[in-house]
Formats: C-alpha cells, structure tokens, sequence
C-alpha cells in the first residue's frame, strides 16, 4: 500500500476535522489471547507465546491478529536460529574430503579463493530482522507505533442490553 498511513480517527477528532468529511469509526474486535497453532515449530510455539504475553499485557491484542501472530513468531523465530548458526563455525568437504573451516564462530565473512564473502547467515538476518520489525510495528510493538495504537476497552456487558425485553 503506497502513501502515508491514515491518521487514527482519535486524532482527527483531536484535531479537527477541516474537510467535514463523515469519520469512520474503527472496528472493536474482542479482546483475546489466540493460542498457537498446530503446524507451529517448538521454538516458533515459544515465540508465539512470547509476543502473545506482550501484546496481551498492552492491551492490544484481538481475535483477528491470529495470522499476524504467526507471521511475527516465525520471523522472531528464524531471527534466533540464524543468529545460533552465525554463532557456529562455517565449514565444507573439501575435495579431498577433508573438512575445512571457512570461517571462524562468530565471524561475519570467510575468504573464498581471493575474495572475502558474507556469510549465508548475514543475510538470513537482515532479512528476518525487517520482516519482524514490520510485524512488530502492524501489532503495535514498537515504542513509536505504541503511541498509535489504542487499547480496546474491556467490556464484559452486552451493548444491546436495552433492546432485549
């Protein structure tokens, strides 16, 4: 989606309202903590429950984030195993079938013939730490989307109560 994000209705109301266009008032989904699903790794379950713990104690967690849940758990997820494998040394058989260490535990590049080349692992993690800092910031996670996000009122009463006779 290309553009800037919509302002949040609280604060056009805030703000005023130039255009005197109607505003719309923004769905208020239940509030719940989802459990996680089946298909799930052990340690994606782990962070499925990490990130659930947070969202829920903001306040902000619904019903309908099940599927953003898991997009973020997953990238929690593979940002941790990449950042374990960076921490291993790089090896291969070489062609005498001999093992070779390429690069030591922890370093970032390993020289290849003349040339010196970034580990596989490198790009693993940039790429899951984009992918979870988008996650982060659609859940409201992040210290500057917190500030957009607004809490969904607990109510346990049935707001159609005065038309039930």
């Amino acid at each position: 989606m290309k553009g800037r994000k919509p302002v949040p209705t609280h604060l056009r109301v805030i703000k005023g309202n130039p255009s005197r266009r109607p505003l719309r008032r923004p769905p208020a989904p239940a509030r719940s903590s989802p459990t996680p699903p089946s298909h799930l790794s052990a340690s994606a379950r782990i962070a499925y429950l990490e990130i659930v713990g947070l969202a829920s104690s903001l306040g902000t967690l619904a019903s309908s984030d099940a599927i953003a849940l898991e997009g973020c758990a997953g990238a929690l997820d593979d940002l941790r195993t990449s950042r374990a494998a960076l921490a291993l040394e790089l090896t291969e058989v070489g062609p005498d079938g001999v093992l070779v260490t390429l690069a030591a535990a922890g370093a970032r590049t390993y020289r290849s013939g003349a040339l010196y080349r970034a580990r596989p692992e490198i790009a693993h993690i940039a790429d899951a730490e984009r992918r979870l800092s988008s996650w982060l910031s659609k859940l409201g996670l992040t210290p500057v989307d917190r500030e957009r996000v607004t809490a969904y009122p607990r109510s346990d009463e049935n707001p159609f109560a005065e038309f039930s006779a």
